[in-house]
Parts: structure tokens; C-alpha cells; sequence
């Protein structure tokens, strides 16, 4: 019988990744009100809960953190996703995930999209976090490692030399970091480096201790292949033994993230797409009248919804929220929705009503397939990943008619 998975994550784009990682299970993403309703069933199969804390103060987080862990069931495997740059209250959530006289494993490595640990810190293609441009919609400097962002608990690192060691001694290495008090932090460059330290998490769990997890997706991949190479995986089609969702459109796409390499995709798909609704953020401030321009411009065909960076790197909660109710009416008459951002994909489904999600497929970069009830379909995707073109992607492989896109052709250079 499967082990069942309960993995806690602080905004919707990271619980669909880490759900994602199980697709052969036919994981469902749930948020705090909708786990309340299904958590008689939490002892089968695997839920991603999103916490939707990834932008408040550490207290209400952590108290998220707590509703949540006291919904879950007796036994089975417990991972708190985490940021793979560590962004948002760490500290504040592993200490409530954290069991006395227990083992938490931390293990941020994402090796597939270059965000790997090495000496307890945090590179971005080979570059420190704290020098990257993974922290420029931020409102505080990145920290130097994973050490700083997880104070004050008291961490242990251990070098990637002691993870590509026997697993025996791996094991004994954490055990020996909670026995002393201490959350070990676990170098890693590769999938195999994250496949090594499941592995001696778990020997450790053999032994009758109680051990959790902490990571990005990559993290959960990990425990995913180990548990695929434990059992017989299920039979079924992709998706989790669900039918892969037929062709939709139109599509809308809602972007409302602030990261850099949103920009760029967006330039890429707005080559490609007729309608893109450009809105200040001075704009939500009468939602009632944009929400009804918004849905006039965009009804019965594919388009893009987003914000200009007039209103700052970082965006607040409330332009968030506001966002949501704008392109609330416009959503409603779309088949197919395309959710860049994670606290823009929660504010969204919430704003239609969507407290759970199917996921159905997997994609490159982070790009989640999954329906909500009733078969709508919705796509996320964290801000931060993909490269230029994976927006155009997204509406090829989902679109009615397959659009040609010339492999060279640039944003800023006209169609000939």
C-alpha cells in the first residue's frame, strides 16, 4: 500500500511543482479551508496544501503552518516545499515542521534549474544567492546562506563530501545533527546528490525515529523516485491514471508576478497573441469598471492579462488580491487559465472559488497541468522559471490549433 504524502507549501506554484513530482498518484492541491473538508481521506494518496504564507509576518505563517500539521494524519511522509532561494518565513515554518527528538532533513537543491547548495549556501547557475538576480522583486537582500535564512535554528551543515559517502555514515551524520539539537542542511549539486540523502533519511526512518523533510521540488522528486523504486508503480495513463485534458481555448493568461524573466516570456508570447491587456496598477483602484473592460476585451479569445511594472518590483498583497477581482469575470468565461505567479494563481482560484486542483501532467520549468472541478483547466508556473519562450509553449500545447512560432524569431523584431 502506498505511503500516504502530505506536503505543505507556502503559495500555490510551489505546492503544484511538489505535487507534481507524484503525478502517478493522482495528487490533488488543496488549500487550508478545502483541507478541512477532505482530510478523512489524507491517509491515501498525496496532497500538496498551500499555505498561502510566503508574504506575511512569521507568526501568522507559522500559524498556517500549524493548522495545517494538525489536519494531518497519524503516519506517512511530511515535507514542507520550500523556495529553492529561499525566499519567504522559513525560519518561522520549520520551526512548527520541526519534531521534538525527531530528524527534519533541509535540502534546498533544485539541480534542474541550476539552484544548487555547496558549503551550506545557495548558488544560482554557479553564481551566490545573494549576488544573483534571484531576490530583485524583493524587498530585503537575499541571505548569504541557508544558515541565515532559517535563524535562529540552530543548523548543521553537511558538505557534499559526507552526502556522497557510504549511506550508512550519510545517515549517522544526520541523526547525529538532531540528536545534538541541530537541523542538518545537505549540500547538493545533482539529482543523484538529492536520491542519496532520501536514502539515508529514510534508513534513519527505518529505525523507528520520526523524520521530515524540507526542500524545493527537487527534493521531492527524490522522494518520489524512491518511492517508485520501492514499489510497483501504478498502472494507468499519464497524469496520475486521469486522461490527459483535450486541447482548450480560448486561453487567458494572468501575470502578475514581478520577477525578471516574467518580463521577457511575456514579450515572447505577446508576439503571438492579439489581445494582451496591459493594466497599472493605479488602475485596480476602481476594480468595477476595469474588471468590465478587462472581460469586454478579452471574451472568446485567447489573451494575455498583466501588470506593468509601474506599481514597483515587489507587489503587494493587496495588488494582488485587487488583480484577482479584475480578471475575475474574464477567467470565469475561459476554459483554459495560465497562472504566472504563485500568490497571483491563489488569488485567482480564489476569486472563482477554486479551493482544489487535480494535477493531470507535468511540463518543463516548473509548468503544471491540472483541472478544477468542473474540467476547467489551469496551468501555473512560478514566475521565476522558464526560459523566454516557455509562455508560447504553454499556449501551443493547450491551444485548439497548434500556432506556428519560427524557433529564431524575436519579440522585438517584426513578422515577415
Amino acid at each position: 500500500m502506498d505511503v500516504p504524502v502530505v506536503l505543505i507549501a507556502d503559495d500555490l506554484t510551489g505546492a503544484a511543482e511538489a505535487a507534481a513530482a507524484f503525478v502517478l498518484r493522482t495528487p490533488r492541491i488543496v488549500d487550508l479551508d478545502a483541507l478541512r473538508s477532505v482530510r478523512t481521506s489524507l491517509d491515501a494518496g498525496v496532497t500538496a496544501v498551500d499555505t498561502d504564507s510566503r508574504y506575511v509576518g512569521p507568526e501568522l505563517a507559522a500559524e498556517r503552518c500549524r493548522t495545517a500539521l494538525a489536519l494531518l494524519p497519524p503516519s506517512g511522509v511530511v515535507v514542507k516545499k520550500i523556495d529553492s532561494t529561499l525566499r519567504g518565513p522559513l525560519a518561522a515554518e520549520l520551526a512548527e515542521v520541526r519534531e521534538p527528538g525527531g530528524l527534519l532533513v533541509v535540502a534546498p537543491a533544485l539541480p534542474a534549474l541550476g539552484r544548487t547548495v555547496i558549503g551550506g549556501a545557495v548558488l544560482v547557475d554557479g553564481v551566490p544567492l545573494e549576488r544573483s538576480a534571484a531576490w530583485a522583486a524583493e524587498p530585503r537582500p537575499a541571505p548569504a546562506s541557508v544558515a541565515e535564512a532559517l535563524a535562529p535554528l540552530p543548523v548543521s551543515v553537511v558538505p557534499l563530501p559526507a552526502v556522497r559517502g557510504g549511506v550508512d555514515e550519510l545517515a549517522a551524520a544526520l541523526w547525529a545533527a538532531a540528536e545534538g539539537g541541530r537541523v542538518p542542511v545537505c549540500d547538493a549539486e545533482t539529482e543523484g546528490d538529492l536520491d542519496r540523502v532520501v536514502g539515508a533519511g529514510r534508513l534513519v526512518a527505518r529505525s523507528g525515529r520520526t523524520v521530515r523533510w524540507a526542500g524545493s521540488a527537487g527534493l521531492a522528486l527524490a522522494l518520489a523516485r524512491a518511492q517508485v523504486a520501492a514499489a510497483d508503480p501504478p498502472h494507468g495513463t499519464e497524469g496520475g491514471g486521469l486522461p490527459a485534458p483535450p486541447p482548450v481555448g480560448p486561453i487567458l493568461f494572468v501575470v502578475g508576478t514581478a520577477a525578471p524573466a516574467a518580463r521577457e516570456q511575456l514579450a515572447w508570447l505577446a508576439a503571438h497573441v492579439a489581445t494582451v491587456v496591459e493594466l497599472d496598477p493605479d488602475q485596480l483602484a476602481d476594480p468595477a469598471a476595469t474588471a468590465h473592460d478587462v472581460a469586454a476585451r478579452t471574451a472568446g479569445r485567447t489573451a494575455v492579462v498583466q501588470l506593468t511594472d509601474a506599481g514597483g518590483a515587489a507587489r503587494s498583497p493587496d495588488v494582488v488580491a485587487a488583480l484577482a477581482r479584475v480578471v475575475e469575470p474574464a477567467a470565469r468565461d475561459h476554459p483554459g487559465l495560465v497562472l504566472t505567479g504563485g500568490e497571483t494563481a491563489r488569488a485567482v482560484l480564489a476569486a472563482l472559488g477554486v479551493g482544489e486542483l487535480r494535477v493531470r501532467e507535468a511540463w518543463d520549468d516548473g509548468v503544471v497541468v491540472s483541472t478544477a472541478r468542473g474540467g476547467r483547466v489551469v496551468v501555473t508556473k512560478p514566475g521565476a522559471f522558464g526560459d523566454p519562450r516557455v509562455l508560447v509553449r504553454i499556449a501551443q500545447r493547450l491551444a485548439s490549433t497548434r500556432w506556428h512560432v519560427h524557433a529564431e524569431h524575436s519579440p522585438h523584431e517584426e513578422d515577415t
